[in-house]
């Protein structure tokens, strides 16, 4: 902030002109810079809220037939909210819980399933690997490969005790980093992440436990969610 002084040609200016805002206090005008403005929103929220927006869409665009088929998959998928004349709607969230994975990893939604979508998931575990060259690995006790998906972490050093306000952090997805790399003939799957897409979690220290929520689609076409997991960041 800086104090002015007009010409004769001017006698007062307030209010702002682009980057500048013109303001008088005790001292007489004075000029300073506008604050920059600040978005509403992450652009991770806005891509989350513009994928279901795109779900919901679908939903709306599904024939008769094609939402009876949801709705006979929403009431088993959720029994605990299962109560009369709640199938469409059990059913248009279980479409969206569905659709929504295919529409952020850039796939075309299969709106008629030919069998279960939903595939449940165990605790898996994510870890540094020094006898993979450094790499990260992930696996989970299960037979299918996961053909994309995210992981977030959130900050757990006392586990099992965490707090549950504490923010889940994107550490790694699939539509905008490397596929990840199975290891050939492991049982369950082995995957390896490249440490480089971690480095930023250093700053929380060399060694660090999170929880690990993971989401997305199997090879199978089936999607999968689970917050349950572990994951121990190592750096040297």
């Amino acid at each position: 902030m800086a104090k002015i002084i007009f010409s004769p040609l001017v006698a007062n200016v307030a209010g702002k002109l682009g980057p500048v805002v013109f303001q008088r206090g005790p001292g007489g005008a004075m000029i300073r810079a506008a604050a920059a403005a600040r978005p509403r929103m992450s652009a991770r929220l806005q891509t989350a809220r513009a994928d279901l927006t795109e779900a919901a869409r679908a939903w709306e665009a599904l024939d008769l037939t094609t939402r009876t088929l949801w709705a006979s998959i929403g009431r088993p998928y959720d029994p605990a909210s299962a109560g009369p004349g709640l199938a469409f709607t059990l059913g248009r969230r279980a479409f969206i819980r569905y659709a929504v994975q295919y529409i952020h990893f850039g796939r075309t939604v299969p709106t008629s399933p030919t069998s279960w979508p939903f595939r449940e998931v165990s605790r898996a575990w994510l870890t540094w690997d020094p006898d993979s060259q450094g790499k990260f690995i992930w696996w989970w006790p299960i037979g299918a490969t996961a053909a994309d998906f995210r992981i977030w972490l959130q900050a757990a050093p006392n586990y099992p005790q965490y707090s549950t306000r504490s923010p889940w952090l994107l550490a790694y997805d699939t539509a905008t980093m490397p596929k990840n790399q199975v290891l050939p003939g492991s049982s369950p799957p082995i995957y390896y992440l490249e440490p480089a897409y971690f480095a930023r979690f250093e700053r929380y220290g060399p060694t660090q436990l999170w929880r690990m929520r993971v989401t997305g689609i199997h090879d199978s076409g089936t999607v999968f969610s689970f917050d349950d997991g572990l994951a121990t960041l190592t750096f040297e």
